[in-house]
Order: C-alpha cells, then structure tokens, then sequence
C-alpha cells in the first residue's frame, strides 16, 4: 500500500481554507460510491468510534452544511449523517455503535445533484402548466365559438327579416316605373289628340259660320265623329274613333300652363323663359355641402336670386301653387341637367329608352320662410 499525492487546485476563501459544497436541501440521502470496499464512519462522542460499511449503502443527511475545519481539499469535507433503519437493524448488539449520528467525508460518497429543480421535479411542472394552459385555451376557443355563432344567428335572422321587404322592393320598382312611364306616355297622346280635336272643332266652326244658311238647309249636329291616325302601336289602334260632345270639359287652365312649361323647356325655348313670371333659384350652400338634417335625410332648399341667367333653377306660380324647372336661360343648363342625378331629392330620374332627356312634370314647392324654399313634391325627367 502506498499513498499518492495528487496536486490540484480546489477552491479556496481568502483565508486560504478550502470552500466545501453545500448539499441541495433536495437531498435527504447519502449514497456510498459503489467502488468502494468499505467506508469507516467516525463516530461523534468522547471516543471515536470507526464502523466499517459495504459499497451501496445510503446514510440519512442530518445536515446539508459540511465541517471544512480540517480540510485540505474537497474530499476531506465531512457531512453529518446517521445509519438508516436496515442497518441499525443489522447492528441491534451495538446500540453504541448505532444510536447518534456520524461524520463522512466527500471522498466516500456519490456526487451531489446539481439544483433542487432537477428534471425529476420540473419535469411534472412543466406538464402541470401545459395542461393548464391547454384547458384554458380551449375555454376561450369555445367562448370565442359560441360567441361567433349567436352573432351569425342574429346577423341570419336580420337577413332573413329583409328578405320579404327587399323582395318586394325589387319587383315594384320595375312595375311603378313603368306603369309611370306609361302613364307619362298616355297623357302625351291624349294631349296631343285632344288639342288635335280642338283645332278640327274650331275649322268646322269656323266653316259653319261663313256658310249661308237657308230654311232647307240641313241642320248640323254638333256632337263630333273624328277619325285620327295613330302614329304608335304601343297603345292605339291603327284608327281610333273618338266621340267628342261639343260642352267636352278639357284639362284645366292650370294644368295646360304646366304643360305649355314643359313643351317649351323640352323644346328649348329660351325666349320663352326670359319673362318676369320666372323666379330665379339656387340651393343654398348647406344644400349644396350635403348638410343632414332630422332623421338622417340630407336637405334640400333653395334660395331667391337676383340674376336669371346664372341661377340654376326656375319658379314659376300657377293658381297658387309653386313649381321648379332646371333654368332654360341658363348657359349652365347642360352642367345642371348633368347634376340631377345627384339631388334625387328635386327630380327623379325614369328610364323609357328614348335617348333624350324630357321633362315630365316640374318639381313642386313650399316656401318655408320669406325666400327659402323647400321640395313638397319630387319633379320627374325621362330619358
């Protein structure tokens, strides 16, 4: 037997004694090295007391904090620890042997783990805090899920609600427009017919009058037969008989100066217009800015000016009542038809498929203060 002497360099505080290791608060067991023979214990009482050990025997650690006294390197540092049960067992006979607690140096002992939180520990931890996690994102998946679906039920029934009114909507739409146009269409033949009547009534007065009546001569009959071609097949027969009674109650004085407006408008007749029954108008400038007013609807109104020919409309009174046409006289008469569109709230817009604009019916209007007027009623154009 001989003693080597090894030269290292352990780690030391500044008085030059070595730094033992601390044993994890984790470890409550010391394991003996396996390739050991035997381990001598020094037992701590007035006499030492050696006891000799087998390879693999575990000690119970009394306390974590090493003696490094007397060390002069890491394997002298000694551990207080005591015999585990089985081996108290073994040693009944000796209960001075076995009863208190020991002194064992590093040298004899398996290495220590190296922190409390050892994969032995973290590892269910961290499976703990998955599972946690987990559960907690599935608990907001299906909230976010049931949220998602009662907004997709509110939003279906919504469009189901819909549904019937847009239907509807949709098929009017296309049925008045075109019992208006038809309607439009119809009073223009009959205007045109009944001032054709008018003419060939006032001839044949005309005629009666100058001719030189006798005692046989056959008396007239003043109800009207009038055969009239028609022009269109849209609406008449090729020839339509038309009765007129001579006491035939025509359309109303208004209503033929409405009409006399809307011929000449139509055929741009400036000098027509160039008459002080015509009033100049302009929409003001919260008009024109899109101001909105109650309700959410944007409002239209219209102010008096001065000059004719810059404003952009026309108010004329008939019998009481205040109607608006585009202003003929205007050089910027084509600028405004080409605006109409965007104020629908003064003249719709209907669609016969004649390729030119018309006038149907003038706008009508109500003086909301002194100069400031308003739409009562929605004037109409064709094209």
């Amino acid at each position: 037997m001989y003693k080597r002497q090894l030269i290292s360099c352990e780690p030391q505080n500044n008085t030059g004694k070595i730094i033992c290791p601390v044993v994890p608060s984790s470890v409550n067991v010391l394991v003996l090295k396996e390739e050991l023979p035997s381990v001598f214990l020094k037992k701590q009482s007035k006499e030492e007391v050696t006891i000799k050990l087998s390879k693999g025997y575990r000690l119970n650690l009394l306390n974590g904090n090493p003696e490094a006294e007397k060390a002069k390197k890491i394997e002298d540092c000694q551990y207080q620890a005591e015999l585990t049960s089985d081996i108290k067992d073994r040693l009944s006979k000796n209960p001075d042997i076995t009863q208190g607690s020991f002194w064992i140096e590093k040298q004899y002992l398996e290495d220590f783990p190296q922190d409390t939180f050892s994969l032995q520990f973290l590892l269910p931890l961290i499976l703990s805090v998955i599972q946690t996690l987990i559960i907690i994102i599935l608990l907001i998946i299906i909230l976010n899920v049931r949220a998602n679906q009662k907004r997709s039920e509110k939003k279906i029934r919504e469009g189901i609600n819909k549904i019937p009114n847009e239907i509807l909507n949709h098929l009017s739409s296309p049925i008045n427009n075109s019992l208006e146009s038809y309607y439009q269409r119809t009073k223009k033949k009959f205007q045109t017919v009944s001032s054709q009547i008018t003419e060939i009534k006032e001839l044949n007065l005309s005629a009666l009058s100058k001719t030189p009546y006798s005692d046989t001569s056959t008396p007239v009959d003043n109800n009207l037969i009038v055969k009239i071609p028609d022009t269109s097949n849209n609406y008449y027969d090729n020839e339509s008989v038309i009765e007129t009674p001579q006491d035939y109650d025509f359309s109303p004085p208004t209503h033929r100066q409405i009409d006399q407006v809307i011929e000449n408008f139509n055929n741009q007749n400036k000098a027509y217009f160039n008459d002080s029954r015509f009033a100049p108008l302009g929409l003001t400038q919260e008009s024109r800015q899109g101001s909105v007013g109650a309700g959410g609807y944007s409002t239209i109104q219209l102010e008096s000016f001065n000059d004719i020919n810059q404003d952009s409309y026309l108010k004329i009174e008939l019998d009481g009542d205040n109607w608006l046409i585009p202003n003929a006289s205007s050089p910027y008469l084509r600028d405004t038809l080409k605006s109409l569109q965007e104020y629908p709230e003064i003249f719709s817009i209907a669609t016969s498929g004649i390729n030119k604009l018309t006038l149907i019916k003038p706008a009508k209007l109500k003086e909301v203060s002194s100069g400031l007027w308003e739409i009562a009623e929605i004037g109409e154009f064709e094209t």
